[in-house]
C-alpha cells in the first residue's frame, strides 16, 4: 500500500485540490448472477481504482427483472473476499474482465438471486506494461516529474505478454507482487528506466512468463516532494488495498498542475501532424514514435505484411518533436521531415506523439520593465521555463528596426524559477544586470511560462 505520512501542508493541498477535481467521479459496473463476464473500463490515459465490490444482494431492485419476490427479499447477502478478488484483477489497469465463474465459487445466500457490483474511479495516468527481460522507460516532460501510483511484477491475465509463449508459461494468473523498487527509483525524476526481471523484483511464480505494470502521472516538480513520505511495501493484499483519500489526493495534485494527456497519430501517407492545446495551455511532449508498435493503428486497407513488424521505431524522434513543439500552444510537424531514414522498409508506419497540455500563463516583459507573476488564492508559482533575449520580431519592437532583427538571441535562465517558485506573487526586472546580455544591440525581453499550483 502507499503508506502516507501526511503532514498539514499535504492535507491542505489535497483539500484545496479537491475543489479542482470535479472530473473524478465514481462509476459502477453491475453483472447479474447469470452473466458470464464482469467488465470494468476507463478511457485512454486513465486507470481503474476499485473502491468497493459486492457479490450478493444489498437491495431489492438491482437485477430484479423477472425475478420472484422471494429471490429479492434478502438484502443482507454478501460473499467474503470479493473486494480483494476484483482488485487483484483490475486495480490500476485501463480495463479488465472477471469471469463470473470465479465469483460464484460459493453461495453466500442460497435461493437469493445475486449480482456482482463494483464501484470504481478512473484516475488520469500513464500505464506502462513491460514484458519480462525488457526495460520499462518512464518519462515526463520539462518541468514535471514522475509520481508512481502503483507497480506490480508477475501475471494476472493470460493475454498480456503472451505472444510466442507456451500455455504453461501464461496460465498462472494469480501471480502478482508489489514492485516497490519502481517508486523508490523513479519518483521525483524526469526519466527513469528499470528492467522487468527477476533479478530486480524477485520471482513470484517460477516457470511463469511475467511482466511489469506501472501506473504513474507526471506532476509539477514542486508537488512530488509533498509525497516524499510515501513508500510501497508489504503484502500483495495490502498493496491492492489502496486508500481512496491518498489516490484522490494524488490525482487532485495532478489535476491541479493543469495536465491533460493527449495522443496524436498521423499515418505515413499524410503530410502534416498538428499538435495543439487550448488557449492558455502549452504542449509538453511525453513520448513520440515514428514506426509501428501495434497492428491496429493506421491499418485500414493495409495488407497484413505491412502491419506485422511491431518493433519498428525511428531513433531521435522524441528530441525532434520536442525541439519543434515543447511549451508551444500549437505546432506543425511535416511528415517528410520524419520519414528519412526508413526504420523498417515495407512496414506501413505512423507518427504517434503523446503529449500533455499544461494550463500555463505566459508572461512577456520588455527589457528594463518588471515582470509581475501572480497566482490566485491558495496557489503558488511554479516556473516551467524562462528565457531572456529575442526569438520573435514582433514582440517588444517599439525601437529602431535594427534592434529587433536578431531572433537567434535566446538565453534560457533558471533565475526566475529560483526567485519565484513557491511564491504567490513575484516581481523580477527584465534587465542585463539580472540575466546578462546575450546579444548586444538587440532589444530583448523576458518570457516566462509558469503554472499556479496548490501550496
Amino acid at each position: 500500500m502507499l503508506h502516507p505520512r501526511l503532514n498539514t501542508p499535504v492535507l491542505f493541498s489535497a483539500v484545496c485540490c479537491l475543489f479542482m477535481a470535479s472530473g473524478v467521479f465514481t462509476e459502477t459496473a453491475v453483472t447479474c448472477e447469470n452473466g458470464s463476464v464482469h467488465q470494468l473500463g476507463c478511457r485512454n490515459n486513465e486507470v481503474i481504482s476499485v473502491q468497493s465490490a459486492l457479490y450478493g444482494r444489498a437491495d431489492s431492485v438491482t437485477c430484479s427483472e423477472g425475478r420472484p419476490a422471494n429471490q429479492l427479499s434478502n438484502t443482507m447477502c454478501s460473499q467474503n473476499g470479493i473486494l480483494d478478488l476484483v482488485r487483484r484483477s483490475c486495480e490500476l489497469r485501463q480495463r479488465c474482465r472477471i469471469d463470473m465463474r470465479d465469483v460464484r465459487t460459493s453461495d453466500p445466500c442460497v435461493g437469493t438471486y445475486k449480482y456482482l457490483q463494483t464501484n470504481f474511479i478512473c484516475l488520469p495516468a500513464i500505464q506502462e506494461v513491460t514484458c519480462e527481460g525488457s526495460t520499462a522507460q518512464l518519462r515526463c516532460g520539462r518541468g514535471r516529474v514522475i509520481f508512481v501510483y502503483g507497480a506490480y511484477y508477475g501475471r494476472r491475465d493470460r493475454r498480456t505478454c503472451s505472444d510466442g509463449r507456451p500455455q504453461s508459461q501464461v496460465e498462472n494468473v494469480n501471480c502478482i507482487n508489489p514492485a516497490q523498487e519502481v517508486p523508490q527509483r523513479c519518483n521525483g525524476r524526469h526519466f527513469c528506466s528499470i528492467e522487468a526481471s527477476n533479478s530486480v523484483f524477485g520471482d513470484p511464480c517460477y516457470g511463469t512468463y511475467k511482466y511489469l505494470e506501472v501506473a504513474y502521472v507526471c506532476i509539477s516538480h514542486l508537488i512530488v516532494f509533498s509525497f516524499s513520505g510515501f513508500n510501497m511495501s508489504g503484502s500483495t493484499e495490502t498493496m491492492l488495498n489502496f486508500s481512496t483519500t491518498i489516490l484522490l489526493a494524488a490525482v487532485c495534485l495532478f489535476m491541479a498542475s493543469g495536465v491533460s494527456a493527449k495522443t496524436k497519430v498521423t499515418c505515413e501517407n499524410e503530410n502534416i501532424q498538428t499538435i495543439e492545446c487550448n488557449e492558455n495551455e502549452v504542449i509538453s511532449v511525453d513520448s513520440a514514435l515514428y514506426g509501428r508498435a501495434d497492428r491496429n493503428t493506421c491499418s485500414q486497407g493495409r495488407p497484413f505484411w505491412q502491419l506485422f513488424n511491431t518493433g519498428c521505431s525511428q531513433s531521435g524522434i522524441l528530441n525532434f518533436i520536442k525541439e519543434r513543439c515543447e511549451l508551444k500552444q500549437k505546432c506543425e510537424v511535416r511528415m517528410s521531415d520524419v520519414r528519412n531514414p526508413d526504420p523498417c522498409w515495407g512496414t506501413f508506419k505512423y507518427l504517434q506523439t503523446d503529449f500533455t497540455c499544461l494550463a500555463a500563463e505566459v508572461d512577456i516583459t520588455c527589457e528594463n520593465d518588471k515582470a509581475k507573476l501572480h497566482c490566485g488564492n491558495w496557489q503558488v508559482i511554479s516556473v516551467l521555463s524562462a528565457f531572456y533575449g529575442r526569438r520573435e520580431r514582433n514582440v517588444c519592437n517599439d525601437c529602431p528596426l535594427a534592434m529587433s532583427q536578431n531572433v537567434n538571441c535566446e538565453n534560457p535562465t533558471d533565475v526566475v524559477a529560483e526567485e519565484c517558485n513557491g511564491k504567490k506573487h513575484c516581481n523580477i526586472k527584465a534587465a542585463n544586470s539580472m540575466f546578462g546580455d546575450p546579444c548586444k544591440g538587440t532589444r530583448k525581453y523576458l518570457e516566462v511560462t509558469y503554472v499556479c499550483i496548490c501550496k
